[in-house]
């Protein structure tokens, strides 16, 4: 369970990590979407849809008088049917105001119905709001003509039918009476014809009630709830939606492309990542500094407390690689630094740099002096040596910055003595797992948005393979006034230039003690 909520509670970690750290991105992703939906909004062409609501009467003899509610005898299919029907688009193109034709009006006008068909809502789409509320006006006016002219038609031609069949009987019973008129009173005709006659005023009676009650019927075929007139107009596309889904799908590819090119990015651009990475804790972080050495201020006291973790983890005679990939083009001033800092606290310590002695050499002439090359260990502090000899003689070494002179000089260091070997990461591979052979302890220095992935997880795996510890990382926070292109240059160029720095590391160079005060 527990092993789950870490894994949760990573998870959320690495997912707001990324959004901080790509939140430029992010929102430049989210403006280019809330452009394109007000670019949208200025291009599309606006449509404006009106809608007239009414209410249909049933037509019917008697409405009222049955158990179920009058909206039964409507057929909602039948209502939606006839109020889209090519007749009723012809009735209201026949209004000229509208300007359109039958064709037109039917694609632009939807129906919809509620209640049981009794109210029928008429939608009408047109490229403004004027001409949209007149055709949702002009559709159902036809609707409704078209509605009452049916049901009239349909009377009359029902009361038709029955004034002939009325008119029939009629004829009948006067013929009758004309029969019975001639017969006698005692006649057995005179009783079959009375009974006929009879039979035919009862059909006659029932005609004359069934054409009464059809011409009595109300062909009010329904009324207007609400013209378009008195109901709002919705327009399309919506200004406000279209601006928020501009921005809802810019945020949403923004966090996507974020993703995408974090993993694609493979320099780590905080200390919390590059210990990640690492499998180590943050020994300190260091602000930009100026190369100075030894360090001043600030600088020094992060230093300070990069020492002090380092010692409680080193025992007396450690050796410790420290890799500098900072990719400043030589190796920076933390690691030498470190070196004086620790010799500071009373500590006997050896410093190797087998890339470019010289050079480096010359960056500690502030600590060492220029012609001081063997000084005894003051009573308050301890001492700095500087080694970067190697060998002559290039191809009889086994490596050729791990030379057979610098391994002795690890080896032969005092039981006191803390030696620190110094290798860029842009050091031929082979010397890095070299100089891990020749230690028992790892510190990495590396420099946020400039150190990557790749690297760090490389070190960490082969230091782990060789049985190295890994005690730390000391980061520096770059000057932010620095673009980050600069600084893919500076290493970029630095890695050109490496081997030229490789074969100038073959230069023999005398070591160099000086006792530095506390």
């Amino acid at each position: 369970m527990d092993g789950v909520e870490k894994g949760t509670s990573l998870g959320i970690e690495v997912f707001a990590h990324v959004l901080l750290r790509q939140w430029r991105l992010i929102a430049l992703v989210t403006v280019v979407g809330l452009l394109a939906s007000a670019a949208y909004l200025v291009l599309a062409p606006r449509e404006y849809t009106a809608s007239t609501t009414v209410n249909l009467t049933v037509i019917s003899t008697e409405p009222f008088a049955g158990r179920s509610a009058p909206s039964s005898l409507l057929d909602e299919q039948e209502e939606k049917a006839i109020a889209q029907s090519f007749v009723v688009a012809s009735r209201a193109a026949e209004d000229q105001g509208l300007g359109m034709s039958a064709q037109e009006i039917r694609r632009a006008s939807t129906v919809s119905t509620s209640s049981g068909a009794a109210v029928v809502t008429v939608n009408f789409t047109a490229n403004s709001a004027e001409r949209a509320a007149a055709g949702a006006d002009a559709v159902a006016g036809a609707y409704l003509s078209f509605r009452q002219e049916r049901a009239e038609e349909r009377i009359t031609q029902l009361v038709e039918g029955l004034d002939g069949r009325i008119e029939e009987l009629t004829e009948q019973i006067v013929e009758i009476d004309g029969e019975l008129g001639q017969l006698e009173a005692n006649s057995s005709s005179r009783a079959q014809l009375a009974s006929e006659r009879e039979q035919r005023e009862t059909e006659l009676t029932n005609f004359l009630g069934q054409r009464n009650g059809l011409q009595g019927v109300d062909t009010a075929p329904g009324v207007v709830l609400s013209s378009a007139a008195d109901s709002s107009v919705d327009v399309a596309p919506s200004g406000r939606l279209t601006l928020l889904t501009g921005v809802a799908v810019g945020l949403v590819l923004g966090v996507l492309v974020a993703f995408v090119r974090d993993l694609r990015d493979r320099r780590l651009r905080s200390a919390d990542e590059l210990s990640r990475a690492l499998g180590a804790p943050v020994l300190s972080e260091v602000g930009e500094t100026d190369g100075s050495i030894p360090a001043r201020a600030a600088d020094a006291d992060a230093l300070r407390v990069a020492r002090e973790r380092v010692l409680v983890s080193l025992g007396a005679g450690a050796t410790v690689l420290v890799v500098d990939a900072c990719h400043e083009g030589q190796v920076s001033s933390l690691p030498l630094n470190l070196s004086v800092l620790t010799a500071q606290a009373g500590i006997d310590v050896q410093v190797i740099t087998p890339e470019e002695p010289s050079r480096t050499r010359s960056r500690l002439d502030d600590v060492l002096g220029l012609d001081r090359d063997d000084v005894e260990m003051s009573s308050s502090g301890g001492s700095l040596t500087f080694f970067g000899a190697t060998d002559g003689h290039m191809g009889s070494q086994a490596d050729p910055l791990l030379t057979a002179q610098t391994a002795r000089a690890i080896h032969e260091a005092g039981e006191r003595t803390i030696t620190f070997v110094v290798l860029t990461m842009e050091a031929y591979h082979g010397s890095i797992l070299s100089a891990l052979r020749h230690t028992s302890a790892v510190i990495l220095v590396g420099s946020e948005g400039v150190t990557t992935r790749a690297e760090i997880r490389w070190l960490r795996d082969e230091a782990e393979a060789m049985g190295a510890a890994v005690l730390g990382a000391i980061v520096k926070r770059p000057n932010r006034g620095v673009s980050r292109r600069s600084r893919g240059q500076r290493a970029r160029s630095h890695r050109t230039s490496f081997p030229d720095r490789s074969r100038s590391a073959a230069r023999t160079a005398t070591p160099s003690t000086v006792s530095v005060p506390s």
